[in-house]
């Protein structure tokens, strides 16, 4: 298992790789990559698009 400071690392990289990517049509008008907070170990995730 990895350790907590291992995954915030994780965490960043994916974050870094939302905010540069180009693969869709989404970049176009994108003006914000959100994050959200909270524990790295949770069992359940959300994810959205405003």
């Amino acid at each position: 298992m990895r350790s907590a400071g291992e995954r915030r690392e994780l965490l960043k990289g994916v974050y870094e790789e939302a905010r540069e990517c180009t693969r869709c049509t989404l970049h176009q008008t994108r003006t914000k990559v959100v994050f959200g907070a909270g524990n790295a170990d949770a069992e359940l995730l959300f994810i959205g698009e405003a």
